[in-house]
């Protein structure tokens, strides 16, 4: 596999993830919410899409720990904080924030040995 071609599906999932992001920020103005959604999808989707548009700029080790925590939250989002979510919000929520996890967790096992574990 050539170095050209990683740094591209990188670039890709960095890309995925920044819409994912967006998607989620800009889900309050597409769908009537209650006030704890709508601020949690927002912050939530920003806290996404902030790190993963640097991140196309500049990767860096620290953006991806900081989209897998804000994907996360993203996910269990709804469940802790209980009140205001529907269920097609909630499963918004989850799909959105494991989308915008699973590319720099993928990375961070990539670039930290991945399978070393296996091998020993």
């Amino acid at each position: 596999m050539s170095k050209t071609w990683t740094t591209n599906y990188d670039k890709l999932g960095d890309g995925i993830s920044l819409l994912a992001g967006l998607a989620l920020a800009g889900l309050p103005f597409v769908i009537t919410m209650t006030d704890i959604a709508f601020w949690s999808a927002l912050l939530t989707g920003g806290l996404i899409a902030v790190p993963s548009a640097i991140a196309l700029w500049r990767p860096h080790e620290g953006l991806d720990w900081a989209r897998m925590v804000a994907g996360v939250w993203a996910a269990i989002s709804p469940w802790a904080l209980i009140a205001g979510f529907t269920l097609s919000i909630a499963l918004a929520h989850v799909a959105l924030g494991a989308l915008a996890l699973a590319f720099p967790a993928w990375r961070r096992w990539k670039n930290d040995g991945g399978n070393s574990a296996l091998t020993a």
